[in-house]
């Protein structure tokens, strides 16, 4: 046990987490690099803290009524929650007693209707037991339609690590900002529910290119939803598909073509260690002078950069 206070950051509260348990969903990577990063932080902060990275197939979850606290991170597909990471929540055990549980999610822009992605998953976890303590959203560069420059990719990246620090004190403190949703994102959130309908439509039409092929499996190795499968030393694709991304990202040969979004993909993940520690890209990149598309992501990078953590 120990004072917040050591760490440099404002909450006067004395810590009382032990063991936390991190459930997240990756397609591409950035929120598994997001869940590492926390997971570090809240390991120097003195807790006990597990990584459990969701994939199929889903394993029976046990030994849940040994942690003291619970994070569930994942990636915003169209302004949900993935309907992979729904299907999990939903096969979680309900707890005897209560857990809190502090959400956070990834996403390439910072439009409100964002914030209610994890309405239904706050639902769900209070019908478990959980209490969903906390919802914050992390921007990380696109990895489709277009591919974010990489002095914007650095700048985010940069800054949803300084944003990870504040949340982990905000967490080890033991303090609570029970999230709130609108009405009006709430209801758009679940007109875009139709991406998962979608999806599955899309998943069969997902193909590699035979010219460009590897036959190397990376994609199906890689797939969070094992709708890839190696058959004769080339990847077929199924219709369990969630539309993370995940193989159009990956493949070393920019082979696959994800179906409808085959003009959409982003081939080749964000190098965020070389990115940061390469001083010739600048880190203000979004400034208040910002022209074009990344002007509207000022706002979001202002309100959340007091490391005093004002902005939860």
């Amino acid at each position: 046990m120990f004072s917040i206070l050591e760490t440099g950051l404002f909450f006067p509260y004395t810590c009382y987490v032990a063991k936390l348990r991190i459930f997240f969903f990756s397609g591409t990577g950035n929120t598994a690099s997001a869940a590492s990063s926390l997971a570090s932080e809240l390991s120097g902060l003195g807790h006990e803290t597990v990584l459990s990275d969701v994939r199929a197939p889903l394993a029976p979850i046990s030994d849940l009524a040994s942690q003291d606290a619970f994070v569930f991170m994942y990636p915003v597909h169209a302004f949900n929650a993935p309907a992979f990471f729904r299907r999990f929540v939903r096969s979680i055990p309900k707890l005897e007693g209560s857990r809190p549980v502090y959400i956070i999610k990834t996403a390439g822009e910072p439009f409100a209707v964002n914030s209610a992605s994890s309405f239904s998953l706050c639902r769900m976890l209070s019908s478990r037991g959980f209490t969903p303590e906390l919802d914050v959203l992390l921007l990380m560069p696109y990895h489709i339609m277009f591919r974010y420059p990489d002095a914007v990719a650095k700048q985010l990246y940069l800054h949803s690590m300084s944003m990870i620090r504040t949340i982990a004190s905000f967490i080890a403190s033991g303090q609570t900002h029970p999230p709130r949703f609108s009405f009006p994102a709430i209801m758009l959130s679940y007109l875009f529910r139709i991406q998962s309908f979608g999806a599955w439509l899309n998943g069969p039409l997902i193909h590699a290119k035979a010219d460009l092929c590897l036959g190397c499996g990376l994609c199906a190795s890689r797939c969070p939803a094992s709708n890839i499968t190696m058959e004769g030393g080339r990847p077929h694709f199924h219709n369990r598909c969630t539309m993370c991304m995940s193989c159009s990202s990956v493949c070393p040969s920019d082979a696959v073509r994800p179906g409808f979004l085959s003009g959409w993909r982003v081939n080749g993940s964000y190098d965020f260690d070389r990115l940061a520690s390469d001083p010739s890209i600048p880190d203000d990149f979004i400034n208040p002078q910002t022209k074009g598309y990344f002007r509207h992501f000022y706002p979001y990078i202002k309100k959340t950069s007091d490391p005093d953590g004002s902005w939860i």
